[in-house]
């Protein structure tokens, strides 16, 4: 995600930038330093981890970002406001769909929060942790084109190859090598969401 935002970052200025289950924040801080105008870094609301966060962005003293904790499917209101009411013009979403549980509850928060603009998008980028469960990663993309998640038009924008993980489980490296090379999990996959235009 973040070598897609650097190689990008005419697409990151000058926009309102929402990052969700953003751990430490690295993607937002990227965002941040290449010229979005606002950047709300999200996580579950916990306050130890909401205080990690904040201390990290001010060590860094950037001036644009915002961090508020944010349940997926909870009422989304306070991030409305901080992006003035009109939604955000880019979601970010880094290693967060392995919570399959989850995935009703973070389209509802996307779709909520994406402004209304055939330019404003969503990125996803994740790898698959536990191969045996690719499919259940990649329901998050068949539920985003449903109606009642957004009716999202989905597109692979790419893939990169990183340092091949240490598979410990026999039967883990098995099912790697004997399946289709998507389900590597050394394999990060970048997907874009769009609102589909209804013309």
């Amino acid at each position: 995600m973040v070598e897609y935002l650097v190689e990008h970052a005419e697409d990151i200025r000058g926009k309102q930038i929402v990052e969700l289950g953003a751990g430490i924040g690295l993607p937002s801080v990227v965002a941040s330093m290449k010229g979005a105008k606002r950047v709300v870094i999200t996580d579950y609301p916990d306050e130890d981890l909401l205080m990690t966060i904040k201390s990290n962005v001010e060590r860094l003293d950037l001036k644009n970002m915002e961090v508020v904790g944010h349940k997926w499917g909870s009422n989304t209101q306070q991030l409305r406001d901080l992006s003035c009411g009109r939604g955000f013009d880019l979601i970010i979403i880094s290693d967060a769909i392995f919570n399959h549980y989850a995935h009703n509850a973070l389209l509802r928060s996307c779709s909520e929060l994406l402004c209304d603009s055939p330019e404003s998008r969503i990125l996803v980028s994740f790898s698959h942790h536990r191969p045996r469960l690719y499919k259940e990663d990649l329901n998050f993309f068949e539920l985003a084109v449903l109606p009642e998640h957004g009716s999202f038009q989905v597109t692979k924008v790419g893939e990169w190859n990183l340092q091949p993980m240490e598979v410990d489980d026999n039967s883990t490296r098995s099912y790697v090598e004997h399946h289709h090379e998507d389900v590597d999990p050394g394999k990060v996959m970048l997907y874009e969401l769009r609102r589909r235009i209804v013309k």
